[in-house]
């Protein structure tokens, strides 16, 4: 399976896990080595051949896609990292966290599950937030699992720390559990090294810009606007979620500027055209910290 320094014991759940193919699901406390093992099993899926997807479920700290989404991607080539798949879906949760917004990040890794089993994936491999402590993480990650219905579970964990999440899959004979320890070179990362690696991967995505203006409809917006008040401070550098008219998610944009006499907003993306935008999906992120070329 190739010259890498495996852990003890993930050599044979990765062999496991290629050889029966189907959806697998990656769980365990932040700093655990998930998006290792991830990029390991995508790494040895493709390298034999294998049609490899990958659903990045981790909002806060994506490796395909920018951050406050679920992203799709596609091994196309031998790859370092996660972040050099072909992005391929996108799910717009509008949050760098699953708390409070545990119904959409359910609904988007479903979704991308789907579309990467529908784009012929024969290896889908699920990654998955740091969630595991709160009753919060519990819902979550057991509505994922309900939804998803992976064949196969990693656990990492340093002291059975996510033990409390798997308890009642136990005895399901259509689950195969697998608890793997955590690598001694995993280091813990503080949280602004977090947010540090948030601001690039968005710094990143936003890199090259189009700026439109955009009507300020109802139908844009999902909302009515004549019982809705704008406090336009609030709006801008505003990150927004863009879909197209079968609710797909093209994008995102970020709000510069709304002027309400002209009921137009202007929009900044990296996408090239705005004819596809059929509606905004709000958050509650300002982006003030990027910066933009002219």
């Amino acid at each position: 399976m190739g010259k890498e320094d495996y852990p003890p014991g993930w050599r044979k759940v990765l062999e496991q896990i290629i050889d029966q193919g189907k959806v697998s699901m990656v769980l365990g406390a932040p700093d655990t080595g998930k998006s290792t093992f991830v990029r390991l099993l995508a790494r040895e899926a493709f390298a034999r051949g294998k049609r490899v997807g990958v659903v990045d479920a981790d909002m806060g700290q994506s490796d395909i896609g920018p951050p406050s989404t679920v992203g799709l991607g596609f091994v196309e080539r031998k790859l370092d990292q996660l972040s050099e798949s072909t992005l391929r879906g996108l799910y717009f949760i509008g949050s760098f966290s699953p708390e409070g917004n545990l119904l959409p990040a359910v609904v988007g890794t479903k979704k991308m599950v789907d579309k990467g089993l529908a784009l012929g994936a024969q290896v889908l491999v699920v990654d998955t937030t740091g969630l595991v402590h709160k009753e919060a993480g519990k819902i979550l990650k057991k509505s994922k699992i309900e939804l998803v219905s992976p064949r196969h579970l990693v656990l990492l964990q340093r002291n059975g720390e996510a033990e409390h999440l798997i308890l009642p899959l136990s005895r399901r004979r259509n689950l195969i559990i697998h608890r793997l320890s955590v690598p001694s070179k995993v280091r813990r990362k503080s949280k602004e090294a977090r947010r540090k690696y948030r601001r690039e991967r968005l710094q990143a995505y936003f890199k090259k810009n189009f700026s439109f203006i955009l009507p300020l409809e109802e139908s844009l917006l999902g909302r009515n606007i004549s019982s809705f008040s704008f406090p336009e401070d609030d709006f801008v550098n505003l990150l927004v979620g863009l879909e197209d008219e079968e609710g797909e998610t093209l994008g995102l944009g970020i709000i510069k500027e709304i002027n309400l006499p002209k009921k137009e907003f202007s929009l900044l993306t990296p996408l090239g055209e705005s004819g596809r935008i059929k509606r905004l999906l709000l958050s509650t992120i300002q982006l003030e910290f990027l910066s933009f070329s002219p």
